[in-house]
């Protein structure tokens, strides 16, 4: 039952028997039948304007409090109010649209992508390896589920951000976006100095000499070139978990610094 749609009639019903009666007044008339059809008239324009104005409203006051219990859009309205503000007026929009819910939630995924990689070169040393933990594992799980999936995880289409909760499943999904408020939040205020080549590269050769052992020169190359003709998406896959996962093996601050400089190359 849609409790706002009643409010709102309701709330017209008082609208317009508070209008017909002010106007009748000031009329100086009695008449029970044009004040009838005087009510009539203003209850339906009431009911209009409720149903396009106030319910739109109240709807989207609800959806941000809704928003608002999640830790990621906590985050994001306080340390990122822009984003948070494309986020809350594409739901508003979507609602005064009467979009589906899914097509709704789709316009706001890149804008929480495009937040999570600008934050996360900037976010701490423990947030960068409990994300490379969490990106190795789902890519894992989404390239054992088969297809391309979790190619187009690692890489999506430019202004897209597919949503992958039925190949992860519900709980690691939310994971996901309690791991993007940990980001945003440590990385508050912070900018970072950009990890340097010269920094990594001992690091960077002895990760790509252990990737060596496991892939050939070609398979390798597909890293630095998507586009190399007839690259395996799949394979691309595991070398990234792979190589994720070099990185964290190395002791700290090595470890984190190497994720850094991976990360904030992308």
């Amino acid at each position: 039952m849609n409790w706002i749609g009643i409010a709102v009639g309701a709330g017209a019903g008082v609208v317009a028997v508070l209008i017909s009666a002010g106007i009748m007044r000031l009329l100086g008339k009695s008449n029970t039948k044009g004040a009838n059809l005087l009510h009539v008239v203003i209850f339906a324009v009431a009911l209009a304007l409720g149903r396009e104005v106030v319910e739109p409203r109240i709807q989207a006051s609800q959806v941000e409090a809704k928003l608002l219990e999640m830790p990621v859009y906590r985050a994001m309205q306080q340390f990122e109010p822009d984003s948070y503000k494309r986020i809350l007026t594409a739901l508003e929009n979507g609602i005064a649209n009467k979009q589906p819910l899914e097509q709704m939630w789709s316009i706001t995924r890149p804008v929480v992508g495009e937040v999570t990689i600008k934050r996360l070169p900037h976010a701490s040393d423990d947030v960068i390896i409990k994300f490379a933990s969490h990106f190795v594992s789902a890519t894992t799980l989404l390239h054992s589920k088969g297809g391309n999936a979790c190619f187009s995880y690692i890489n999506p289409a430019p202004g897209e951000a597919p949503d992958f909760t039925a190949l992860l499943g519900k709980d690691a999904a939310q994971r996901e976006l309690d791991l993007v408020a940990e980001i945003v939040t440590s990385a508050a205020g912070k900018m970072r100095t950009p990890v340097s080549e010269t920094e990594t590269a001992a690091d960077v050769q002895a990760v790509i000499r252990n990737l060596a052992k496991k892939y050939s020169e070609a398979e390798l190359s597909g890293l630095q070139n998507l586009n190399t003709p007839g690259i395996d998406k799949r394979k691309y896959c595991l070398i990234i978990a792979d190589l994720y996962s070099e990185a964290m093996a190395l002791p700290e601050p090595r470890s984190s610094r190497l994720l850094r400089y991976l990360l904030q190359s992308q």
